[in-house]
């Protein structure tokens, strides 16, 4: 793997990082942030291949590749954390136990409740994966109180409608 360079990030020119970096310097009386920065980065990227299972020298499909395979771990764990399969989305009962789950845990979280501590990595990040969708959603999918929305089709507005 190519070493990322931090002015290719940041699309600026090389010699502007060198500006900030001596008036870090001449500022601060720290040198080499910018190299230390540079550094992190490129150790987190090391660190992203590794744990996708990838080398240094992977191609950008092989980590289209792992992410896809990855994301597909992530949510066949998802499915095991709320104890059914893909097909159990087409179920209304079970996904509405899905959702109410979802807004306890939402709801634990805000109310920052004790129990929010004990949870794992995993369960916080579906929460907040959660959050931004769950409550505007929640209309779509139920009527009132949760139950089923009930659309009635009548034709009584061609009555009002002259032509």
């Amino acid at each position: 793997m190519q070493k990322i360079q931090l002015h290719e990030i940041l699309l600026v020119d090389k010699n502007v990082l060198d500006k900030l970096e001596n008036d870090m310097k001449e500022i601060l009386w720290k040198e080499g942030v910018v190299g230390a920065v540079t550094e992190n980065v490129n150790s987190t990227i090391e660190k992203s291949l590794e744990k996708l299972g990838l080398g240094k020298d992977c191609s950008a499909e092989d980590v289209v590749h792992a992410l896809t395979v990855h994301i597909g771990s992530d949510e066949e764990k998802l499915y095991e954390y709320i104890g059914g399969g893909r097909e159990d989305f087409q179920d209304r009962e079970k996904a509405a136990k899905v959702r109410n789950k979802g807004l306890d845990c939402l709801l634990a979280v805000l109310e920052e409740k004790k129990e929010v501590n004990r949870w794992g990595k995993y369960k916080k990040d579906v929460v907040l994966k959660l959050a931004g969708t769950l409550l505007p959603r929640i209309n779509e999918h139920t009527g009132e109180g949760g139950e089923a929305i009930i659309i009635k089709f009548d034709n009584s507005f061609n009555d009002t409608i002259k032509v």
